[in-house]
């Protein structure tokens, strides 16, 4: 066994006794912005969105190109709902 052997071997075993490490949950503070800002979003959707509809159809949209702007906005709440119930299903709170 050469030295780089012995050294390789030594060090796949410190490695291998050492505690795995659990990745950094996010803090309580984040966690609270992420549904002010899932809430805030809803009520954008729901509250503002007929208007926005309304005003980008006076500036020239197409109905296709409107549909697809405010489906991205549906996805991102739905995106940002999923990543929260995810935490609390893991108990990160």
């Amino acid at each position: 066994m050469t030295a780089a052997t012995a050294r390789l071997g030594a060090t796949m075993s410190r490695r291998s006794s050492e505690p795995t490490r659990q990745p950094p949950s996010p803090s309580r503070r984040s966690l609270r912005g992420l549904d002010w800002f899932i809430f805030f979003l809803a009520d954008v959707q729901t509250g503002f969105g007929p208007f926005i509809a309304v005003y980008l159809t006076t500036q020239k949209w197409t109905q296709v190109e409107i549909g697809l702007v405010l489906s991205i906005g549906g996805l991102v709440g739905l995106i940002g709902h999923n990543a929260r119930r995810r935490h609390c299903r893991r108990g990160a709170l």
